[in-house]
């Protein structure tokens, strides 16, 4: 079967249950005649705001409604690089107009100065590696002395920046607000249950025992840290010490004893290393694991992130369990952690914040806002831009024959928001 093939399959499936993912939805709405676009939209007007990067579905969509009056499209543009045709910023307006000349809405009405106009004050600092970026930045946020904090942004175009640059904001800064996900697969909790899969992997290829040092990797990460309390945390590296100067190989269940009296380290030890034998057994130890996690965390102090991990872990665990019960005879404990891995990394954690205070968010976030003060790290080649890499089926010259979308157009989005910006 070729690509095409699974394709029509697909498109045919979703339709018939009334669903559909975002593509397949504005190419439905592209196929419908006029009159039935006029009649979804009714009585109202919409007004695209903003917009640079369109689908040839959403500009088709678009420039229809506007030729029925049923909408009407605003633009934020700058002479700078939208009359330069050097400048990638321009190239997805240049291209509308070129091919909706007969559009009256006026380009020109939007089309600003402030780029080569506005008076502007531009520090570009270098700066080797995350850490001393972050310090960076701290030394900029402390120098400043406007009270104002709500006409400021903290743009990262890196997104696993957010929990350094959150530690180095200076406590004069007492309200933030936060416009972005912090990515799942970069947690504490995420990087316990990775060491989690591994450790069962040494686990089936030992008859004699847990592996001691394979267990000592999971015992000392970060997340241990932060569910045990010092007591316990104490008690632990006591015994781990203990099994070193004793040149320990291998642990057995019995020798947990140790932390009887300590019920709740026994009880996690005794979970995490009990082998998974099936699939139910891998499901059922991670969602006890979870639950002991949230029994230790949820009478601490500022444990909303934590609980956010385990709410996110549990989604993707129960997802994955749904998945079974279906396809039961062909999905494997590896095949599990596959689907875990591939889970997480579409997956983000919301952080509170203040609408009055300091904004922090990613590039893609500053979209048609405004800010007195601007502060963007990470400006470096492979990030802004983005790499040429593109997780595609479809080759960059087929991508290009066919009229897709290459790296090209993704580094002319990123340019256009900087420059706005």
């Amino acid at each position: 079967a070729s690509l095409n093939d699974y394709y029509e399959s697909l498109k045919k499936v979703l339709l018939e249950n009334n669903t559909g993912y975002y593509g397949l939805i504005s190419r439905y709405l592209y196929e419908l005649d006029d009159n039935t676009l006029n009649e979804i939209i009714g009585d109202r007007k919409i007004i695209f705001a903003g917009f640079n990067a369109m689908t040839k579905t959403e500009e088709n969509i678009i420039v229809r409604l506007i030729q029925n009056n049923k909408a009407t499209i605003l633009w934020d543009l700058d002479e700078y690089y939208f009359n330069d045709n050097k400048q990638e910023a321009g190239i997805f307006a240049r291209d509308f107009f070129e091919r909706n000349k007969n559009i009256k809405e006026i380009k020109q009405n939007f089309l600003g100065r402030k780029l080569i106009e506005e008076t502007k004050t531009i520090n570009i600092i270098g700066a080797s590696g995350a850490v001393i970026q972050t310090n960076a930045l701290q030394l900029e946020l402390n120098k400043e002395s406007t009270n104002d904090k709500s006409d400021e942004v903290i743009v990262l175009s890196d997104e696993s920046l957010l929990i350094p640059v959150l530690n180095c904001i200076p406590k004069k800064f007492e309200k933030m607000q936060v416009t972005m996900g912090f990515p799942f697969s970069k947690t504490t909790l995420h990087q316990f249950l990775q060491h989690l899969f591994a450790f069962q992997n040494n686990i089936k290829k030992n008859e004699q025992g847990v592996y001691f040092w394979s267990l000592k990797r999971l015992l000392d990460s970060e997340l241990i840290k932060l569910i045990l309390t010092k007591e316990e945390l104490k008690c632990l590296l006591k015994w781990k010490n203990e099994c070193i100067s004793k040149s320990t190989y291998y642990i057995n269940i019995n020798d947990y004893k140790y932390f009887e009296e300590k019920h709740d380290i026994y009880n996690f030890l005794c979970t995490i290393s009990t082998r998974w034998l099936n699939n139910e057994d891998c499901i059922s130890s991670i969602k006890k694991i979870l639950r002991i996690i949230y029994q230790k965390v949820k009478e601490q102090d500022n444990t909303y992130f934590i609980l956010n991990q385990i709410s996110i872990a549990g989604r993707i665990i129960n997802k994955i369990d749904k998945l079974i019960s279906k396809y039961e005879q062909i999905i494997q404990i590896s095949d599990i952690e596959t689907l875990y891995r591939q889970s997480s990394l579409e997956m983000s954690i919301n952080l509170k914040g203040n609408h009055d205070g300091i904004q922090v968010m990613g590039l893609l976030e500053t979209r048609n806002l405004d800010f007195k003060t601007v502060h963007i790290l990470s400006v470096n080649e492979g990030i802004l831009p983005q790499s040429k890499n593109a997780n595609s089926l479809i080759p960059f010259d087929l991508r290009k024959f066919h009229g897709l979308p290459t790296y090209n157009n993704k580094q002319a989005v990123y340019a256009y928001h900087f420059y706005r910006l």
